[in-house]
């Protein structure tokens, strides 16, 4: 199963074993903290109170990280939710010490990261009220909830509808309550591999490139900046959204593996999403006045979906030096544009000599980069 292969993968990437310091069950969220080189590390996840309700808890805690992987294959729900902050904790470690720029940290909410790469119609796996907002507000209307837990559905469909609706979906945004209660492989084997998987939430920071892009094409999550803060809220019964402002936030994307040479370190590593931002910009110096590329075109060369592109592009703050208004849909249409909306665009494209045929980007003034595939 897919939270044994977590364990197996994050034990084996250990350098030094971690020492278990704290582990509590709250109300909402259960959280594990270990300490590793005379640092603290903080693990998350979801308390599922609908599993634990009737169910005599184990009273164990594991005192080593080598007890993980027994707490992960019981079958008592006490254990579980332990086991995944657990494992989340090391992937904390991992993210912040095994290869630095590998996972680029920020503050911003998980909500904002993951809209650029999300193509409608969109099956959200757990009730997320934030997260269906901010898709909405990216344009993206055709979007169906489930919900496992009758108390938190609001409106959304029961978990019974996945069936029905993962056939349509092109998108499956899925919440990491799933790795807590196993349901995570089933939906994983009967969406299949042409669908975009998004795995989100505090309960999915396990170490990334170990599941992606193998099981999912992104991961969202997060990884507590400030310990005692995010401990002081779970041990008052708070949840996710009041412990988000004690957290930094990541996207890590599945794609190519591209390799990044840093001469200066004599290092070579695996490109970040800080590398991948850096060659579209790179990429898109090459195309001149009078002539554009297309979202597609830089993705296919970078191994990434051409959502992410815009996601770059969305971030670029040099707009003068970095040309994003360059950049086009597969057919030439214009699509959006932050610095003032399409209209805007077509005017700086027009006064740069672009051609155009209607609304659309002449095919001739079009740039593929194909000359880059060529072997």
């Amino acid at each position: 199963m897919l939270v044994d292969e977590i364990v197996e993968k994050e034990l084996e990437l250990l350098s030094v074993e971690p020492r278990i310091t704290e582990c509590v069950i709250g109300l909402r969220y259960t959280y594990c903290e270990i300490e590793a080189d005379g640092e603290k590390y903080l693990g998350v996840s979801i308390t599922p109170i609908e599993d634990l309700l009737n169910v005599h808890p184990s009273l164990e805690i594991p005192k080593r990280i080598g007890m993980l992987p027994k707490f992960v294959r019981s079958p008592n729900p006490y254990d579980k939710v332990v086991a995944q902050a657990l494992i989340n904790a090391i992937g904390s470690y991992l993210v912040k010490t095994r290869q630095p720029g590998e996972i680029e940290l920020v503050e911003a909410d998980i909500v904002d990261l993951i809209g650029e790469y999300v193509v409608e119609p969109v099956l959200i796996i757990g009730n997320m009220g934030p997260l269906k907002r901010k898709l909405y507000e990216h344009g993206l209307n055709k979007i169906d909830v489930i919900e496992r837990n009758p108390l938190y559905r609001y409106g959304a469909l029961p978990d019974t509808s996945f069936p029905r609706l993962v056939s349509k979906a092109r998108t499956l945004i899925i919440t990491g309550a799933t790795l807590v209660n196993d349901t995570i492989d089933y939906i994983i084997e009967k969406a299949g591999r042409d669908k975009n998987l998004i795995l989100v939430g505090p309960t999915a920071s396990f170490y990334p490139p170990i599941a992606v892009p193998k099981y999912f094409d992104v991961i969202a999550s997060m990884i507590p900046r400030n310990i005692e803060a995010v401990k002081n809220v779970i041990r008052a019964g708070g949840g996710r959204w009041d412990f988000t402002q004690y957290c930094d936030s990541y996207l890590f994307v599945g794609g190519k593996e591209m390799i990044v040479w840093e001469p200066d370190r004599g290092v070579i590593r695996k490109a970040s999403l800080k590398d991948l931002m850096e060659a579209s910009y790179i990429l898109l110096s090459l195309v001149p006045p009078g002539k554009t590329t297309t979202y597609g075109a830089l993705a296919k060369i970078l191994g990434v979906s051409p959502r992410m592109i815009g996601y770059f592009m969305k971030k670029n703050d040099k707009p003068i030096i970095i040309p994003c208004h360059r950049v086009v849909g597969s057919k030439g249409e214009l699509k959006g544009y932050s610095r003032g909306g399409s209209g805007v665009k077509k005017k700086l494209l027009r006064l740069e000599g672009v051609c155009f045929n209607g609304e659309r980007v002449a095919r001739d003034s079009i740039i593929s980069f194909e000359w880059l595939l060529d072997p």
